[in-house]
């Protein structure tokens, strides 16, 4: 019996070794959870909370030494109370075993919260770059967005180009916020300078152009009226063909008869701008001379309504001095021959 309580009490000796074992495990634990908690900066709380559970480790450990101790005793008492002295000290032992598993997850635990905190830890630059973990990963570049600008520049005529350049360059001079444009101030100057005096180049030339022009018209209509005046003199004097084409001209054919004159096509009447008045035209036929136009107040198909209204040798003109109300207007077309051809068909209006 006190050889069985001598092997107990080594047993027990040997758990004592393992529970100071575990006690400097919890050391270490707590002196990396020291170092750990400096390197997080703010973790220090959690790594103490793992260091009391390591010294609850050696504290249980200290108690399997006393349990051990206390079945040493009770081995002398016989072989009885040395069995369940070692059924005690396995009970113990498995209970040591369970506290060292517990205290190695929570340090594993730990490590993994340290490392995550860190990955938040503003004062290690290296390890994240200062990205947060719930804060919007922007690329380089990227993260001012630019502005877009409307100027619709074609939009514009010279002149108001120049207006709007204008503009914008004084709002660019002494701006802090566009201090270096490009082109510089002076050098847009320049531009707005240059594009002046092309525009003001161009109206000097456009307004001497219509000069130009009115006096080419002039010319022209002035030689016209000589070369009629010299047509007349010739027709005076000349007695033969011959006659005319010496003169360096050209003998006028007779007219030659087209037969009677068609009907006349597309009659259109409007309002006049005057009171008492109409507007009239219509396609002129080939060969006529002179066009008749009727009016009816009544009925366009009782021809005794129809009354004389004006002639004209134009295909459009003005009917005046009527009154106010509803009226038809019908147009004939007369050429050489006595008669007048077949009337149009009328066109209604109000006359105001």
């Amino acid at each position: 019996m006190r050889k069985s309580a001598g092997g107990v009490g080594k047993s027990a000796h040997g758990v004592g070794k393992s529970a100071g074992a575990v006690r400097k495990s919890a050391q270490s634990v707590r002196k990396s959870a020291g170092g750990v908690g400096k390197s997080a900066g703010g973790v220090g709380k959690l790594a103490g909370g793992v260091g009391k559970l390591a010294g609850g480790v050696g504290k249980s450990a200290q108690s399997v030494r006393k349990s051990a101790g206390g079945v040493g005793k009770s081995a002398g008492g016989g072989r009885q109370r040395g069995g369940a002295g070692r059924k005690k000290l396995k009970m113990v032992l498995a209970g040591a075993g369970r506290v060292g598993r517990v205290a190695a997850l929570e340090v594993v635990q730990l490590r993994l919260k340290l490392m995550l905190r860190r990955w938040d830890d503003p004062t290690n630059p290296p390890w994240d770059g200062g990205a947060f973990w719930d804060e919007e990963v922007v690329e380089a570049g990227n993260k001012r967005k630019r502005m877009k600008v409307k100027l619709a520049l074609k939009s514009y005529s010279p002149d108001e180009l120049v207006s709007l350049a204008n503009a914008i360059k004084t709002a660019m001079t002494a701006n802090a916020k566009f201090p270096t444009p490009n082109p510089t101030l002076v050098a847009m100057a320049a531009l707005i300078t240059a594009l002046t005096n092309t525009i003001n180049g161009y109206n000097s030339a456009l307004d001497a152009a219509d000069l130009a022009l009115a006096n080419r018209n002039a010319a022209v209509e002035a030689l016209r009226t000589a070369l009629t005046q010299w047509m007349s003199y010739v027709e005076m004097l000349a007695q033969t063909a011959a006659d005319v084409e010496s003169a360096g001209m050209q003998v006028r054919k007779a007219a030659a008869p087209v037969g009677p004159m068609p009907k006349v096509q597309n009659l259109k009447l409007t309002i006049s701008d005057h009171a008492g008045a109409v507007d009239w035209m219509c396609e002129p036929p080939k060969g006529v001379s002179t066009y008749i136009l009727q009016v009816n107040r009544v009925n366009p198909d009782t021809e005794a309504e129809w009354k004389y209204a004006d002639a004209s040798t134009k295909s459009s003109g003005t009917l005046k001095g009527l009154t106010a109300g509803k009226i038809w207007v019908r147009v004939a077309a007369k050429g050489a021959d006595a008669d007048p051809g077949p009337w149009s068909d009328p066109a209604e209006e109000l006359v105001r």
